[in-house]
């Protein structure tokens, strides 16, 4: 891999630069181009991009995610998966790197394979990546009771397969994810919320729906103070709407 690229002066005129929300978003992908071997390949898992990009830099991997998710939605990168491994595809950089003619380019990355396309809004199938196992907190109404903790391994069951407590344990790992703290559930009360919104849409949509509704409270303040499955009911109208344009 060099040790050096050309960052061309137009980047500062790109369109989709422009459209990044965050100049954390801006340098990430500047700051990615020298880490990219000869294709314009590197690691796109948050926690490669935190060891290589930010080492010296207090970010969470929450936040790396977003930067890097913000930069492929613009069209500046494409986020592929091989093996289990996601990886990141800088799109045009042969267009402004000049490469010696003396010796070949060297690939240290694999290369996007045929009809690879990440799953919408980012989700992996969960029966095949390799998600941590997540805790979360049982509390039983307003009863005093000590707080039980639930592992769930969310890469041994099919999303079909899923229950209404698997789906707010799910809940609960995106809760974590995005607060960092551990998910107080309510098991009676928000395990009926998710089994009647199983009855509508089947847990696969269910899912969706969560990623969505998380999706959701990046850009809408409201919804980020209220991350709680009763407000994630009420605003599944908004959510199915906001998923039919995103299909367009």
């Amino acid at each position: 891999m060099a040790e050096r690229r050309m960052v061309a002066k137009k980047i500062t005129e790109s369109k989709q630069i422009t459209l990044l929300k965050t100049p954390w978003a801006k340098l990430m992908f500047t700051w990615m181009i020298p880490h990219a071997d000869d294709y314009g390949r590197l690691h796109g898992e948050p926690e490669m991009i935190k060891a290589k990009i930010f080492p010296r830099e207090h970010k969470s991997l929450q936040k790396i995610k977003e930067w890097r998710d913000e930069l492929e939605k613009v069209g500046l990168i494409k986020i592929y998966t091989v093996d289990n491994q996601e990886y990141i595809q800088l799109i045009n950089f042969s267009k402004y790197q000049t490469f010696k003619t003396d010796r070949p380019k060297k690939k240290e990355y694999p290369e996007i394979p045929n009809g690879n396309q990440r799953i919408p809004n980012g989700r992996p199938k969960l029966s095949k990546d390799k998600l941590r196992e997540v805790k979360i907190s049982k509390d039983i109404g307003d009863t005093k009771t000590v707080a039980v903790s639930k592992k769930i391994d969310f890469s041994k069951k099919q999303e079909k397969d899923y229950n209404a407590r698997d789906l707010v344990a799910y809940f609960g790992k995106k809760f974590e994810e995005t607060i960092g703290w551990e998910y107080n559930a309510n098991f009676g009360k928000d395990g009926k919320i998710m089994k009647d919104l199983v009855a509508h849409y089947k847990p696969e949509g269910v899912l969706d729906l969560i990623e969505e509704f998380f999706d959701m409270a990046k850009e809408n303040e409201w919804v980020a103070d209220k991350l709680e499955i009763g407000v994630f009911k009420s605003v599944v109208n908004k959510l199915l709407i906001r998923m039919k344009k995103e299909k367009k």
